[in-house]
Parts: C-alpha cells; sequence; structure tokens
C-alpha cells in the first residue's frame, strides 16, 4: 500500500477525508432541518395572527353594525 511521507498510508487519509465529509454534510442536513423547523413555527404564528386580525375585523364589523342599528 502507497505510503505518504509522514508515515501514513493513503487509504487512511481517504477514510479520514470521507470521514470529514460525511460528517459535514450531517452538520448541514441539521442546520437546513433546524432552519426549516423555524421557518414552519413562523409561518404557523403568522397565520395564526392573521386569522385573529380576520376574525376581530368581523367581530368589530358586526359591533359596529349594531350600534348603528342602536343610534
Amino acid at each position: 500500500m502507497p505510503t505518504c511521507p509522514n508515515g501514513g498510508d493513503v487509504q487512511a487519509l481517504r477514510d479520514d477525508a470521507e470521514l470529514r465529509r460525511k460528517q459535514e454534510i450531517h452538520e448541514a442536513e441539521e442546520s437546513k432541518n433546524a432552519h426549516i423547523q423555524d421557518l414552519m413555527k413562523k409561518h404557523e404564528k403568522v397565520c395564526s395572527d392573521t386569522q385573529t386580525c380576520i376574525l376581530l375585523g368581523e367581530i368589530l364589523k358586526q359591533a359596529n353594525s349594531l350600534a348603528s342599528k342602536l343610534s
């Protein structure tokens, strides 16, 4: 088996490089998944806030309509 000038063998270097590559891919996937989860939570909050705003608008319309009928 070929050896490197520092005494290590080429296969060991390849194995180490492959392990580092796999670790970097795993870390990138974890980061991506965390970002997706964060975006989903923010999206759910925005949707919830929007629905609340719409409902409050409808309630306000009804209250104004009743108030105008009473006056």
